[in-house]
């Protein structure tokens, strides 16, 4: 097997691994676990997830537009960015 194809696997095997733990620790948790089938309804994804979360969110205090929001959204969306980068190193 080609060492791409055998990343690839390699990949592959802990992401099952840290979605079965994933649900696991949910459902012990008593918290409800979310499926994204291959094919996924992102209206019908979002609507279960804002289902879920809108008691919390309800509750959350918020940033109002401007200076500090735009700095939590740059901060987050760094912090994402550095995540995808790496996640994606082999």
């Amino acid at each position: 097997m080609p060492a791409k194809h055998q990343r690839l696997e390699e990949l592959l095997l802990r992401d099952a691994v840290l979605i079965d733990r994933t649900r696991r620790n949910a459902v012990d948790m008593k918290r409800q676990v979310i499926d994204v089938p291959a094919e996924p309804d992102w209206a019908g994804i979002r609507m279960a997830v804002e289902d879920v979360l809108a008691p919390a969110l309800g509750e959350s205090p918020r940033l109002p537009a401007g200076k500090d929001l735009s700095d939590q959204r740059r901060l987050e969306n760094g912090v994402a960015s550095r995540q995808g980068r790496l996640c994606s190193k082999p």
